[in-house]
């Protein structure tokens, strides 16, 4: 019984999260319509950026081996197999770097992701005797097949999808969507004016309380 409340706070939480994501995501994407993404056919062909070395600084939030199992979790969640670009190819592990360091991202949110993160680790090493980032990529994907449809897992990976898919169409700017990557796939062209150092997220409410 104890499992199944607070599985249903995590789906819960989820949604609220959920929520609050959508509405600065729906207005930074300046119309792309995300509920008709067609994530799994792809629009054009792309050279990728899975095989290069990634940037796994984790600016003091996340140690390298949270780094390497978190950029592994998003290459698995959204590989590199020809449908589209990867978490890799939209830099998509350090756009969440950015997103935890958000002053407006609630303490809540940035525990569930940090304590998520290290659970899934210790569930690994529970189930393999070895850390995630020490297995096979057959195991590695196997582990993650294995949990994401049920319990705080599904809710987590869900979460990590939808961080992704934020790095995939927002503006390079954030540090995703590198050589806007995502909107070459969809064929979108940005909407004018572009964000700037100015105007960009935070950055935007700072200068409406200035001069608001």
């Amino acid at each position: 019984m104890k499992q199944i409340y607070q599985d249903n706070i995590e789906i819960q939480s989820s949604k609220d999260w959920g929520f609050k994501r959508r509405e600065w995501f729906k207005l930074a994407i300046a119309g792309l319509v995300v509920s008709q993404l067609p994530w799994f056919v792809s629009c054009d062909s792309h050279s990728s950026n899975t095989d290069k070395i990634p940037n796994l600084d984790g600016k003091d939030i996340f140690s390298k081996e949270e780094m390497e199992t978190l950029y592994i979790i998003q290459n698995i969640l959204v590989p590199n197999d020809g449908n589209g670009p990867s978490a890799a190819d939209v830099n998509a592990h350090q756009y969440f770097v950015w997103t935890m360091q958000d002053e407006k991202l609630s303490t809540k949110d940035k525990s569930y992701f940090k304590d998520k993160l290290i659970a899934i680790m210790e569930l690994c090493r529970e189930k393999f005797g070895k850390n995630f980032i020490a297995l096979s990529p057959e195991d590695q994907a196997l582990f993650i097949t294995n949990n994401i449809e049920s319990g705080w897992t599904r809710s987590y990976f869900s979460r990590m999808i939808t961080v992704i898919f934020e790095a995939m169409l927002l503006d390079p700017i954030y540090g995703g969507n590198i050589n806007e990557i995502g909107w070459d796939w969809l064929n979108h062209i940005p909407g004018s004016p572009r964000p700037s150092k100015e105007t960009k997220y935070p950055n935007i409410y700072n200068n409406i309380e200035v001069y608001g």
